[in-house]
């Protein structure tokens, strides 16, 4: 019999709670004034059998090297 596949959801607030530095435009004084959406950091995780795959995604440009260095430790090999 094939394996279910299972899945899990979840979302997270990551919207900074003090003013910080943006990036995206060249000209950009200053840091931020407000917000008219709250940031998010979303997961999708897919499991099959023994296969999990995880797709994450923020509302950022990109995402700290620290925090890459943080996460790639608990991720498998293959």
């Amino acid at each position: 019999m094939p394996s279910a596949m299972r899945f899990a959801f979840a979302s997270r607030e990551i919207t900074p709670a003090t003013p910080t530095t943006l990036s995206g435009f060249a000209s950009r004084a200053g840091v931020a004034t407000g917000t008219l959406d709250p940031l998010t950091a979303r997961l999708l995780l897919l499991e099959l059998g023994q296969r999990r795959v995880a797709l994450v995604a923020f509302d950022l440009i990109g995402v700290p090297e620290d925090f890459c260095a943080r996460l790639a430790p608990l991720l498998p090999d293959d």
